[in-house]
């Protein structure tokens, strides 16, 4: 899949939550909303002349933000995965909450080591092959390429 191809996909399946995305249409989107994200904000500060509010850049990210829940939940059912572990990064905030409470610094970095580990764990997951012919989740997107 090429880089329009998976920005059409992406968007032609805005909130669809089912089936599965290949890694070069997960990871073509990504690299469409960074540089959105990057590109946008320069414009409305040097060409709009907007540096606090960033028309350009809110609507952005306004409309990519289901399409980027969504192409990583069909990522990760690629994998053979739900799509709800790609909150697996949330899993650490009790330890925080009780790193406040008890007042203990050790607890910050313990959560903060473990929201690391969360986001490792989901980005090899991100970029692993996906799982050989049909699983739970659907077909193989790559077969329907070929």
């Amino acid at each position: 899949m090429t880089f329009t191809e998976s920005i059409k996909t992406c968007f032609s399946k805005y909130v669809t939550f089912a089936g599965r995305a290949s890694r070069s249409e997960f990871w073509y989107f990504i690299l469409f909303c960074l540089l959105g994200n990057t590109i946008l904000p320069l414009f409305d500060g040097f060409v709009l002349g907007m540096s606090a509010i960033q028309p350009a850049s809110l609507v952005f990210s306004l409309v990519t933000f289901l399409p980027s829940i969504c192409v990583t939940t069909r990522r990760l059912h690629d994998g053979n995965r739900r799509g709800w572990w790609q909150l697996i990064w949330l899993a650490p905030i009790p330890v925080f909450i009780a790193s406040y409470g008890l007042n203990s610094h050790y607890l910050r970095i313990v959560g903060g080591i473990a929201v690391i580990a969360c986001v490792v764990v989901l980005l090899v997951w991100l970029i692993a092959k996906g799982s050989e012919g049909d699983n739970r989740f659907g077909s193989n997107p790559l077969a329907a390429d070929a």
